[in-house]
């Protein structure tokens, strides 16, 4: 769902969250989500040229996940 706002609707129930790009960024919301008293959101921006498992297309169960690592 690329156009839902994650972290603006956990606000919404009084949660906090935030949007991270890097893998350092990551490292850093994911402490401060540990350390929260409450539920805490973290939306992590994927480049779409970025390959990450598993891939699901959109309607299709996890079990039906693409592969692109297969000989």
């Amino acid at each position: 769902i690329p156009s839902m706002n994650f972290v603006s609707f956990a606000e919404s129930f009084n949660l906090k969250g935030e949007v991270v790009d890097s893998l350092d960024d990551f490292k850093a919301a994911f402490e401060r989500a540990v350390s929260a008293e409450k539920s805490y959101v973290i939306t992590v921006r994927i480049n779409t040229d970025d390959v990450v498992s598993p891939m699901v297309a959109p309607g299709s169960s996890l079990t039906e996940y693409v592969n692109l690592n297969a000989d």
